[in-house]
């Protein structure tokens, strides 16, 4: 990994014993849990980040499908909850969305409803304000880069103290829509699985859009 990527290794999520950790949450209360401390870890490390640079607005994603970007941003959400943060969580994979089946929630409404309906709601889950994907749209980057979702993510700013938007991965033009509008970029690379190529090409995505790794 540190061969493939300039940007230096935040954090080191360990796998689970079944190998897989993809839609898998943890109780951030719970000390004796085993992935609690690596996500203080990974939370505190984005903290000195901050030195440099606020990072409000923090985008999750990765090179290639199943690498545990949807549970590294779940996870690392409720992690900074539990420092009474305010904390927003945005379902923005709007292909595969799965965010409201981590938390048992309907995906009825949400973010793909926001141009047509401006009173979208969040919904409190353990600390965390969560906002589901909501009904595939018929074009998904013309919503992430219309004006309205960039008043959206301005207004969500001025309200929270991280916003952690879980996309898509890299391959899909919708990561670099969004990664554009971020504070920083979260990347998840899962060792044995993510594609040499898919990294490399992730990267140079990244640095085209101008986004902060």
């Amino acid at each position: 990994v540190m061969r493939l990527f300039s940007t230096p290794i935040l954090g080191r999520i360990f796998e689970q014993p079944d190998g897989i950790n993809e839609n898998r949450l943890y109780d951030a209360d719970n000390s004796n849990h085993p992935l609690t401390e690596p996500f203080r870890a990974l939370r505190t490390l984005i903290d000195f980040a901050e030195v440099d640079q606020p990072l409000k607005t923090i985008l999750v994603t990765s090179p290639d499908i199943g690498d545990g970007k949807t549970s590294v941003a779940v996870n690392l959400a409720l992690s900074i909850a539990q420092r009474d943060k305010k904390v927003f969580l945005l379902d923005a994979d709007l292909r595969k969305p799965k965010i409201h089946e981590l938390f048992n929630l309907t995906n009825d409404k949400g973010l793909a409803d926001l141009v047509v309906d401006s009173r979208i709601r969040f919904r409190k889950v353990r600390k965390v304000s969560v906002l589901t994907a909501g009904k595939m749209p018929s074009d998904p980057a013309e919503l992430l880069s219309s004006k309205k979702m960039d008043l959206f993510l301005s207004e969500l700013e001025e309200i929270a103290d991280v916003v952690i938007i879980d996309g898509p991965p890299f391959f899909v033009a919708d990561a670099m829509i969004l990664a554009s509008k971020v504070d920083g970029v979260l990347v998840v690379v899962r060792p044995g699985h993510t594609r040499r190529s898919l990294a490399k090409a992730s990267m140079e995505h990244i640095k085209l859009v101008g986004a902060r790794v």
